[in-house]
Order: structure tokens, then sequence, then C-alpha cells
């Protein structure tokens, strides 16, 4: 399976690493949208923890409450 990683760096931006070491920029939408057309297997596709899943759920919105309230 091949890996396909998208990254952000310490500015924000994000990009994406497709074929070939490519690597595209993904910070605005459209740019993601033209990328996801192009990937066919994209997702989790390993396994999956709930416990995690749901911990992070918790974790996250406790964070932006904290940060935006």
């Amino acid at each position: 399976m091949k890996k396909r990683t998208a990254r952000i760096d310490k500015n924000g931006y994000m990009s994406g690493k497709l074929f070939l070491g490519i690597r595209l920029p993904l910070n605005e939408r459209w740019q993601r949208r033209w990328v996801i057309r192009i990937l066919r297997n994209r997702g989790a596709h390993v396994e999956g923890n709930p416990t995690a899943r749901a911990d992070s759920l918790v974790r996250s919105r406790e964070f932006f409450i904290e940060q935006l309230c």
C-alpha cells in the first residue's frame, strides 16, 4: 500500500505528497478538491480505534471551547 501524506508546517501551510515525490499545496479548498479527485484511495484504511476516536472528539471540543470562548 502506498502512503499519501499531508503535512502542515509551522506557518500553517498544508501540502500533500503524491506520486513521484511531488508535493502539492493544499491550502485552498479548490486545491484539496482537485487532489482528492486525482486520488482513488482516500480516508482511513487501516484499522480504527473507537476509544481513541471518542477521546479525540472530547479533547478537540474542549480545546475549541477553551480557545474560542
